[in-house]
């Protein structure tokens, strides 16, 4: 085993997006970066980012839903660092549609990578942490992890089981010094609702009008999106915090709505959602 005292990370998802952002700025801030993705054969924009940064990073194969390749991962840490500092759980994707039309082939592949991969991520590098009595646990979860929206019940499903289990594992771990935070980004310009949403509609479906008016309405408002660098920088300084926070909410409409949202009455936000897909409701 060759041990290091370079503080060493480890990020889950990093072809794109949040993951591929957050290992360059963990890079940045000094830690070891080991950057994982289901395949590799994607990596290069990593590494071009990485050069443009000046920085190196480590680029590991890991697939959430393989146990063989979480296995393979955890070894590697093992033997070339000896120690895990930070874990981010970023790897995931977004499943749309109404429930009637989600087949459970569908819901299940869901969970198993947004929730049971994560889990058992997690599960692969805590005796890591638990050893040296210190690490940090950060999962990127999403302001649907506590709010909903039309035409998102299997994603928020998904976001809201890991908000569920990150708390639990707040209670679980902390005996062990290792602390645990929830990154909860808003809407950011990333390859997530590019590339990382999967719709799931049959045809003929009813609530075809509905999903249809939420993609149109939402494509209308992408001008606004954050940048995701913004992300990034959370995640560097929830790793970074010599205290945590258990959330951190990212982005404009994240706050606001995630504030607001537990003084609002069901049905006002019924009527809300209601009125972005075009959906007749009467408050009264």
């Amino acid at each position: 085993m060759a041990a290091t005292n370079e503080r060493v990370a480890l990020v889950t998802g990093t072809s794109s997006g949040f993951g591929m952002y957050a290992s360059v700025d963990l890079a940045r801030a000094g830690f070891r970066v080991v950057a994982t993705m289901r395949n590799l054969a994607k990596k290069q924009p990593l590494l071009d980012a990485a050069a443009a940064h000046g920085v190196e990073l480590e680029v590991v194969r890991l697939d959430v839903t393989e146990a063989a390749s979480i296995a393979a991962a955890a070894r590697y840490v093992a033997e070339r660092h000896g120690r895990l500092d930070v874990l981010v759980n970023n790897a995931g994707y977004g499943l749309t549609g109404a429930v009637e039309d989600t087949p459970a082939d569908a819901l299940r592949a869901q969970l198993e990578t947004n929730v049971i991969g994560l889990a058992e991520v997690t599960r692969a590098f805590l005796p890591m942490m638990r050893a040296r009595r210190s690490g940090r646990v950060i999962n990127v979860s999403s302001m649907g992890g506590r709010t909903t929206f039309p035409g998102f019940a299997p994603y928020h499903a998904s976001k809201f089981a890991v908000e569920g289990l990150t708390e639990a594992m707040e209670f679980e771990l902390a005996p062990f010094g290792i602390q645990v935070v929830l990154i909860e980004p808003g809407a950011f310009g990333t390859e997530f609702d590019r590339g990382s949403m999967v719709r799931s509609v049959r045809d003929g479906s009813p609530y075809r009008p509905i999903l249809d008016n939420m993609d149109a309405r939402m494509s209308r408002f992408r001008f606004l999106a954050q940048d995701p660098r913004a992300v990034s920088r959370v995640i560097v300084k929830a790793a970074s915090a010599r205290r945590p926070r258990l959330r951190y909410p990212v982005g404009i409409d994240a706050r606001f709505i995630l504030l607001m949202r537990p003084f609002t009455p069901w049905r006002l936000w019924h009527w809300f959602n209601a009125r972005i897909v075009g959906v007749p409701f009467r408050l009264g």
